[in-house]
């Protein structure tokens, strides 16, 4: 039976140690890069230590998780390209943007919501396909929530809690730089436990 969790190897002040991630959608390459931003590159590696000596910084800030660049679309990009964009990469979420600027956002739920569930059926009708060319401003959500590079992940996952959402855009200067999932912040917490054998 497959484990829920990864383990992520490297070594402090002589000591190995390990970081215990949730296993989730990631694999363990995509996990590697993530946290990589704040601990130093030659100190992870996916069930081993590879000797490295450099103590790895903390992960605490949005910056630290945040995916770039981001997967954008279009205001006039159709539902079915949306959905085939995001099994490409394996995401769940796409930001809608025009010259630069974020307008809105638009999730894997929200297609399914307005997508009939009679295509590739034997009842599929002309109207059902003709769901899959809804535009993404007929249905993302506009007034979307953002935060800071700088902000906290305590920040971040209050803000997704207060609003139920599993997105945050991450914003500086007006300017799209980033964005932090629910399930970066889950792998985000780490269980550093030195015993593990």
């Amino acid at each position: 039976m497959e484990s829920s969790q990864i383990r992520v190897s490297f070594v402090e002040d002589e000591e190995e140690r390990h970081i215990f991630i949730p296993r989730l959608h990631m694999d363990p390459d995509t996990i590697v890069q993530r946290l990589s931003r704040r601990f130093s590159q030659r100190s992870l590696a996916c069930g081993r230590s590879n000797g490295a000596q450099e103590k790895p910084e903390t992960v605490s800030i949005v910056e630290d998780i945040m995916a770039t660049p981001v997967i954008t679309v279009g205001l006039d990009e159709e539902a079915g390209d949306m959905m085939d964009l995001m099994k490409a990469h394996r995401i769940r979420h796409l930001a809608v943007v025009e010259n630069d600027r974020l307008r809105g956002i638009v999730s894997d739920r929200d297609i399914l919501e307005i997508t009939s569930p009679f295509i590739g059926k034997a009842a599929e009708r002309k109207a059902d396909l003709d769901t899959q060319r809804s535009k993404a401003h007929q249905f993302m959500t506009r007034e979307v929530v953002t935060i800071e590079p700088s902000a906290s992940l305590c920040l971040a996952s209050t803000m997704m809690d207060a609003h139920r959402i599993h997105c945050l855009p991450v914003v500086e200067k007006e300017a799209l730089v980033g964005i932090i999932t629910s399930t970066d912040l889950l792998a985000a917490l780490c269980v550093i436990d030195p015993s593990y054998q």
